[in-house]
């Protein structure tokens, strides 16, 4: 009775297995690695070549921030300015402000970068919309774990949105940060 139990049960597990695996299809979007440069610094994206014609597709090196304007946003060396998706930190008149802006300089301030668009390419100031890495840290879920920033602007159908609001809740929860 045992194995035909064992037998069962292995039986049931491989059905669930072809299941998930009949669920799971290869990514068939076309892809391209766009390099962005910027006077011998860069910026690394993989975007969707039906996406957006406005989106930035110049080439070479790394990139570099020239000013951080407050903990969700900077400036790069062409002057373009960076919005970190999926996150909303305070601005520098509101309390923890310069605290979230430092917090931001720490991260990022004469590192090399690499953006990687999301959704959306701009939001309605112009400003680059973009997850932001160090390696392969990711800058925005870093602002929100440590408690400088707040989970915001993901979309319902957005896979990170849940996993940033858990990221909030364990920072409050931690009172990590602000």
């Amino acid at each position: 009775m045992q194995r035909e139990l064992s037998l069962g049960g292995i039986f049931l597990l491989f059905l669930l297995l072809c299941a998930i695996m009949s669920c799971i299809q290869p990514d068939t979007a076309s892809t391209t690695e766009d390099t962005i440069s910027y006077v011998g610094d860069t910026i690394t994206s993989t975007e969707d070549i039906a996406s957006s014609e406005d989106t930035i597709t110049w080439a070479e090196d790394t990139l570099f921030c020239t000013v951080i304007i407050d903990g969700d946003t900077f400036k790069l060396e062409t002057g373009e300015t960076v919005r970190l998706t999926g996150i909303d930190a305070p601005e520098l008149s509101q309390l923890g402000g310069e605290e979230s802006r430092k917090y931001l300089a720490c991260l990022i301030s004469g590192k090399d970068i690499t953006l990687k668009k999301g959704y959306e390419d701009r939001d309605k100031y112009n400003r680059l919309l973009r997850f932001v890495y160090i390696g392969t840290t990711c800058i925005n879920e870093e602002m929100i774990k440590q408690g400088y920033a707040e989970a915001r602007y993901l979309s319902l159908e957005d896979p990170l949105r849940e996993y940033y609001i858990q990221l909030e809740i364990e920072a409050e929860t931690t009172k990590a940060g602000l």
